[in-house]
């Protein structure tokens, strides 16, 4: 059997702390045109160019308790939300106009597609992979973003506790297992006592491609510098 062909699109996972430069970097110079899956109002405050041939359609899984709507109501505008995310992305996907689509965040989504399903997580992550071997089968580039959140551990007492400075990804389990690049993304403060000077760095944490590149850190990272260290042989740029 010959070789499979590389397909010139990427799937990618990135993950982070507020302010992290997550939703810049799913935006900035990605090819376009480009559709923003908004749940988190990320765009919001972003330059200009790098909103540039963005459309964004936005999401609020929160509004029924804005409202202060009963707890059968929010379920309710939850399920509508995430069935018009569903029909939005299969659009995206489906119609040929976009070449990048951004979920910002898929760990709202991730929520939404909890309580669609009454909380049958099995379900849920159908769902979830179903989005993501769409992308496989088309040639849309696909942006997860992901929030983070603090661990919870235990002391020998048995009381729960926040373990500080240490973070997991908030959303379905094994995502970076299903992309083909999954990244963590943070800012580094500067520090002019070390000699450090602020900037954004990415972590691969996990590249279909290159193995080897995991673990790699890369400072001020764009998309199609990360794109091209794992694919090196395809022009990021269209």
């Amino acid at each position: 059997m010959p070789p499979i062909e590389r397909q010139p699109r990427m799937i990618m996972s990135t993950q982070g702390l507020t302010s992290a430069g997550k939703t810049y970097l799913a935006l900035k110079g990605v090819p376009r045109p480009v559709l923003l899956l908004d749940f988190d109002f990320g765009g919001e405050g972003l330059p200009t160019d790098v909103l540039d041939g963005v459309d964004a359609r936005q999401y609020d899984l929160l509004a029924g308790a804005f409202k202060g709507e009963s707890d059968a109501a929010r379920d309710q505008i939850v399920k509508a939300e995430t069935e018009r995310f569903l029909a939005d992305f299969r659009e995206a996907i489906d119609g040929g106009h976009y070449r990048t689509i951004v979920t910002d965040t898929a760990s709202v989504l991730w929520s939404g597609l909890r309580l669609r399903y009454d909380k049958n997580y099995a379900s849920a992550e159908e769902v979830m992979h179903s989005l993501i071997r769409a992308a496989y089968k088309s040639p849309v580039n696909l942006t997860l973003i992901h929030h983070m959140t603090t661990v919870w551990k235990r002391n020998n007492e048995g009381k729960s506790y926040k373990a500080h400075g240490v973070y997991e990804r908030t959303g379905m389990d094994n995502v970076e297992n299903k992309v083909q690049l999954a990244i963590e993304q943070r800012w580094v403060a500067p520090n002019e006592a070390l000699g450090i000077v602020g900037h954004f760095e990415a972590t691969i944490l996990k590249c279909r491609d290159r193995k080897e590149l995991e673990g790699e850190v890369v400072e001020n990272p764009d998309w199609a510098t990360l794109c091209t260290l794992a694919v090196p042989q395809i022009d990021w740029s269209k």
